[in-house]
């Protein structure tokens, strides 16, 4: 590829990738009605967090140094799942939160291991999970009427 050491060398590095994480992976696969063999929620899960370190190794192969990541969202609170479980009033759905929270601590240990496999990278974690459910809980806190 023409300009590959000057792309490699002076961009990539250099630039920031923000990468959303696998809250549609619920949502679309193991949430649907369809899917009747599901795995276990931890394998399921154990399974998202091995092909993101995949996807994140590349990256960095490739020349990427700088990561923001963003953790999944309380997926069991968004207007979509609260309606497919004809959920009324201020209630989430707390199973579907569950795999939130699983997957956002399998996240932490895959960026605490990862510096060690990827010298000279670093990594940010966004907490949207907590972001969100901290404006859910406490709308007023954040200049909402709730």
């Amino acid at each position: 590829m023409k300009g590959h050491d000057f792309l490699h060398d002076c961009f990539l590095p250099k630039s920031l990738f923000v990468i959303g994480t696998g809250g549609n992976d619920y949502l679309l696969n193991y949430y649907q009605p369809r899917n009747t063999a599901r795995p276990q929620l931890s394998d399921f899960t154990r399974s998202l967090i091995t092909e993101l370190s995949a996807h994140l190794q590349r990256l960095y192969a490739l020349g990427a140094r700088k990561f923001v990541i963003f953790s999944i969202q309380p997926m069991g609170c968004t207007p979509v799942v609260r309606a497919s479980l004809n959920v009324t009033g201020a209630g989430c759905v707390e199973p579907v939160n569950g795999a939130a929270l699983l997957f956002n601590g399998e996240l932490r240990s895959l960026v605490d291991a990862a510096g060690p496999r990827m010298p000279g990278a670093s990594f940010s974690v966004v907490d949207s999970y907590k972001i969100i459910k901290d404006l859910l809980d406490h709308p007023r806190k954040h200049g909402h009427q709730g």
